[in-house]
């Protein structure tokens, strides 16, 4: 299973490398192009897929059980025990598929999709002040998977991507960029300082 994912995973990275200004509901702006498209590690989806199965495990169970003296009773049990596990399966598929974060030349875009409809939310480089890569724990080292946080310059902003691949070097992809916004930025404003640059981008 592990492999099948891996596998799965390494499809859609290749797929995700010829878009360059369109990928989903994402469109790139004028002048803009899509760097890196970063998605779900493959291990996250297989762990989620434990709740509805462990689910529809005990709801079998108990039906078989309570089927054994009251028929109507078990079937019924079954059948909500398959209809919430039918619906916790389609979020995870739904967060694996669609919790997209985009890192272009110009920006930042995480988009996030519930049950029902999308959300997105964006940054530019500029605003960023901190980025902290996480990859701490056993299994987390082992798959070489982890979150990303990333601080701006908002009241208490922090937009976080969680269950990555290798966040270590996305964090290295997007402080290289935001270190080239900020020089650009000085440039444009006569070399003066930027709000908020004091982050090495670890």
């Amino acid at each position: 299973i592990l492999k099948m994912g891996n596998l799965f995973a390494q499809e859609r990275e290749e797929t995700c490398k010829v878009a360059k200004k369109n990928h989903g509901r994402f469109r790139a702006q004028e002048g803009e192009s899509i760097e890196r498209i970063v998605q779900g590690h493959a291990v996250m989806f297989i762990f989620r897929l434990l709740g509805p199965l462990i689910i529809l495990t005990v709801g079998i169970t108990i039906g078989a059980i309570i089927g054994a003296t009251d028929a109507w009773w078990g079937i019924g049990i079954i059948t909500v025990c398959l209809l919430m596990s039918l619906v916790i399966f389609y979020k995870v598929w739904l967060d694996f598929n669609f919790d997209v974060l985009y890192i272009t030349n110009k920006r930042l875009m995480f988009q996030r999709r519930d049950l029902f409809g999308f959300f997105t939310n964006e940054t530019t480089y500029e605003s960023i002040t901190n980025i902290r890569p996480d990859g701490t724990g056993f299994i987390r080292n082992i798959f070489k998977y982890g979150d990303i946080h990333i601080d701006t310059a908002a009241m208490s902003a922090t937009l976080s991507y969680f269950g990555c691949h290798r966040p270590h070097t996305i964090v290295e992809h997007i402080s290289t960029n935001r270190q080239r916004a900020i020089g650009k930025l000085r440039q444009e404003t006569g070399g003066g300082s930027v709000s908020g640059d004091n982050s090495n981008g670890q």
